[in-house]
């Protein structure tokens, strides 16, 4: 048997994914499922390729699996529900039966006796840093090399290597010695001493096999105790009276549990009254009623929705209303799960889709791993992303990290410029380096912003305002286009020569039209842009770049201080070089003018409302 290198996947893997931390766990703590991170598989379905490990994660508490039909989506959720379970079922000792279902679920060509990969990801909670003995300083210079994080900060990525045992379905599971040995190359001398260390400082044994101590460290460490338990919604589902354990997986006994919401017992009561008053809140925001509502009969033998114009039963209502009210159900009637969801869009107008995955993030304990081709639910404040290709004949998965990346997505699933309107916002800019600033000005005011998920910034050319009159075909152009968006916002330079000097009739016609449509508009407060910079980092920006030029700044507020050509010479200073300099961490949030920053922070609400995101919290 010739065995797949997994060591040169792993580096192939860091390489393309820069070390950032993707979600606090914090975030996730209060429903205990903070410590699972992800998972990875190679050997499983449509996972089949020889240089690729297909990775998801690191995971909050919505990650979606998105990607074209038949690209193997569903078999990335079916591998956390069925093997991933089997694996904590089996708690991973000795012998594992039917950790593979179905025939094995072997890739097409794939030998029966052929080493598979499972790969567990954890944060690195206090739960996690306990049980792994990261107090060890051997243990945590190991676990933090780039073999064992991929990439991801305040994470850990423990390949399993899972072994044939013997005949009928059997495996047996020990940590991969490929990803031992990358680690190794990154710390130099490694592998034999310190595994034979680490057995020995985790289970007071060890052995000179370097197998034989993945093996004891595997058992000491036992990362299948923090694969959750997995849940699974059917796309065929139903809702019937009486009790059912399958009542989660089809609808099957919704009722019943619907009925323990809607009464509580003592010991609960709190706790399920608070769930089931934020389930009645979304059937009122979903159909637009404030009198709407879930009813159980005393005969529980169906779900009634009350509305202003009577009661009918659940499954009488539109097709779209009945789905997103049963997904949001059976989510609150359980908690402490990863739940499996396949496509929740079917039947969901895009409003619905996102009125769920926001009442799901927002109301329920539980986690989410849904797979989906919606543009709709690619929400990047709210959700992590994998996204998965099929080039040829396996499955590649990739995380979805920068704007880059969801654009690509969003171009995967078929929607285009056209379809999607660039972004819910677009902010119109006189010129590239005008983008450097008010990028870098909304990333210091809100962070949760994302140019590209959350807006554009488009140009329009400086010159268009300053030289043309208000009558010019081209200023009617520039106000057509921008009705394309209606969540906009212009930035304006003024141009003026001193305080008392008003607006040009161009610049006022572009404003009255702004002001027609309801967009905010920002005109600068000196002559330009630049003028907001802080002198002493426009000079000290000047002198870094062009230290073989004299340049004599132009003084004021009215003045460009770019303007001038250097001495002796008929070039001046770059705008986009001096952008680039100044917009490098070198000036605080709190040293910009005090009108800019509440410019910025009035268009950082605005593009939240365009994104239907909450108002930033500033109270930390």
């Amino acid at each position: 048997m010739v065995e797949v290198s997994r060591a040169a996947v792993l580096r192939r893997v860091v390489r393309c994914r820069s070390a950032r931390r993707v979600d606090d766990p914090a975030r996730i703590s209060r429903m205990g499922l903070s410590d699972f991170a992800g998972f990875g598989v190679a050997g499983y379905r449509s996972f089949g390729a020889d240089d690729h490990v297909a990775v998801f994660g690191p995971m909050t508490k919505i990650h979606l699996v998105v990607g074209q039909n038949n690209t193997g989506k569903s078999n990335a959720l079916h591998f956390m529900a069925d093997v991933l379970t089997a694996l904590r079922a089996g708690d991973g000792r000795g012998t594992l039966v039917g950790l593979y279902p179905g025939g094995l679920d072997l890739p097409a060509g794939w030998q029966t006796d052929r080493t598979r990969l499972i790969s567990i990801g954890l944060h690195l909670t206090e739960s996690v840093r306990t049980a792994m003995r990261f107090n060890d300083e051997i243990v945590r210079n190991w676990l933090q090399t780039d073999a064992y994080t991929r990439g991801f900060a305040d994470t850990v990525w423990l390949d399993l290597e899972i072994l044939p045992d013997i005949s009928g379905g059997a495996f047996a599971a020990r940590l991969s010695r490929d990803q031992a040995e990358a680690a190794g190359r990154e710390q130099t001398p490694f592998v034999t001493g310190h595994l034979h260390q680490i057995s020995l400082n985790l289970t007071t044994g060890a052995s000179s096999d370097p197998n034989q101590n993945l093996e004891n460290i595997l058992r000491a460490w036992r990362p299948w105790q923090w694969i959750p338990e997995v849940g699974w919604v059917d796309a065929i589902r139903e809702i019937t009276s009486g009790e059912s354990e399958e009542y989660f997986r089809n609808g099957a006994g919704l009722v019943a549990q619907l009925a323990r919401l809607e009464r509580p017992g003592f010991a609960t009561h709190a706790e399920d009254t608070a769930r089931f008053e934020a389930l009645q809140a979304f059937v009122r925001d979903v159909l637009e009623d404030p009198e709407a509502g879930i009813q159980i009969p005393d005969a529980k033998d169906t779900v009634l929705i009350r509305t202003r114009r009577g009661v009918m039963e659940l499954d009488k209502v539109g097709t779209g209303i009945g789905e997103v009210i049963f997904l949001a159900a059976v989510s609150t009637t359980t908690s402490e799960k990863l739940i499996c969801i396949e496509e929740p869009e079917v039947h969901l107008h895009p409003t619905l889709q996102k009125k769920l995955i926001t009442y799901l993030h927002e109301h329920t304990g539980n986690r989410y791993l849904m797979s989906t081709h919606s543009a709709q639910l690619l929400n990047a404040e709210i959700s992590t992303i994998t996204h998965i290709e099929m080039p040829e004949t396996w499955s590649i998965a990739q995380p979805v990290i920068k704007p880059a990346d969801l654009a690509r997505v969003a171009s995967d699933l078929g929607n285009r410029a056209s379809d999607l309107v660039q972004s819910n916002f677009v902010v119109w800019v006189e010129g590239p380096s005008d983008r450097l600033y008010v990028r870098h000005w909304l990333e210091q005011c809100d962070p949760g912003l994302t140019e590209g998920a959350h807006y554009s910034i488009m140009f329009y050319g400086g010159a268009l305002l300053s030289h043309l009159t208000a009558d010019d075909e081209e200023v009617s152009d520039f106000i057509h286009l921008l009705r394309i968006n209606r969540n906009l916002a212009v930035v304006i330079d003024s141009d003026r020569a001193s305080a008392a000097d008003d607006l040009n009739a161009t610049k006022n016609r572009v404003l009255a039209e702004l002001e027609a449509i309801s967009a905010p508009a920002l005109v600068t407060a000196g002559y330009t842009i630049e003028n907001y910079v802080p002198r002493t980092a426009l000079k000290a920006a000047v002198e870094e770049l062009y230290p073989d030029h004299t340049y004599s700044m132009p003084s004021g507020d009215y003045r460009s201080p770019l303007g001038k050509p250097f001495q002796g010479k008929k070039t001046r200073p770059s705008k986009m070089s001096v952008a680039r300099y100044v917009t490098e961490d070198r000036i605080a949030w709190e040293e910009w003018p005090e009108g800019l920053r509440d410019q910025i922070q009035s268009l950082a609400g605005a593009i939240r409302a365009a994104n239907s995101l909450p108002p930033q919290d500033r109270t930390t």
